[in-house]
């Protein structure tokens, strides 16, 4: 099946959380955790898109609780976070980057995207699987340090 990610996401927006010396919440920005803020705004895991910058169309995923800056795109797809990460780095978002003084990607630019998916049970085997291999990677990572 196919649907626009907008059917899957309808909401897709930029962070609005500001940094916090006297905050205990992780802070992410556009490459990672920058800092603390006060509350979370997100309390799941959430798929980060970078929006401006040279890191433009760079994700991660944010580990709840959370908050996230405003340089940076937020996809709460629920149950199909990892999906849509994994489905979006195959998708290579750098293509849909624009502007050479200061590249950006949009929310709606995003939505727009044409998303193709299999049954629940595919999805879940598929996300179970990556995962896996990412958790590999990153064991075989610390092995090598």
């Amino acid at each position: 099946m196919e649907t626009e990610l907008q059917d899957i996401v309808p909401n897709i927006c930029s962070g609005k959380d500001r940094i916090s010396n006297s905050g205990e919440v992780a802070l992410y920005g556009s490459t990672g955790v920058i800092g603390r803020t006060n509350s979370a705004s997100y309390k799941e895991n959430i798929v980060l898109v970078a929006r401006v910058g040279a890191n433009a169309g760079q994700m991660q995923i944010g580990n709840a609780p959370c908050g996230v800056t405003d340089n940076t795109l937020v996809i709460d797809a629920k149950e199909w976070n990892y999906y849509i990460y994994y489905f979006l780095q195959h998708y290579n978002l750098n293509r849909l980057v624009f502007g050479s003084g200061q590249p950006l990607i949009t929310g709606g630019m995003l939505k727009r995207i044409k998303v193709r998916y299999g049954c629940k049970a595919e999805r879940n085997n598929i996300t179970r699987l990556l995962c896996l291999i990412d958790e590999r990677i990153a064991t075989q990572n610390k092995i090598i340090e």
